[in-house]
């Protein structure tokens, strides 16, 4: 079983529903980064970084 971590405040954040400041917080929940405003109901779950799609161009390889 796996725990929860805690609720972190993000510095300097504010809400783009209510545009409060110093109110929305984060986590690494089971589904993934999940962020949310202390002062109004504004919740949202953020993609995992392995979901992401790499570019299409490839700058260089790197041969040592």
């Amino acid at each position: 079983m796996q725990r929860e971590s805690r609720w972190r405040f993000i510095a300097g954040a504010s809400c783009p529903k209510c545009e409060k400041l110093d109110g929305m917080q984060y986590r690494d929940g089971e589904q993934g980064q999940e962020m949310r405003c202390a002062f109004c109901d504004y919740q949202q779950l953020m993609d995992e970084p392995s979901s992401q799609e790499a570019p299409a161009q490839m700058i260089g390889v790197f041969k040592p």
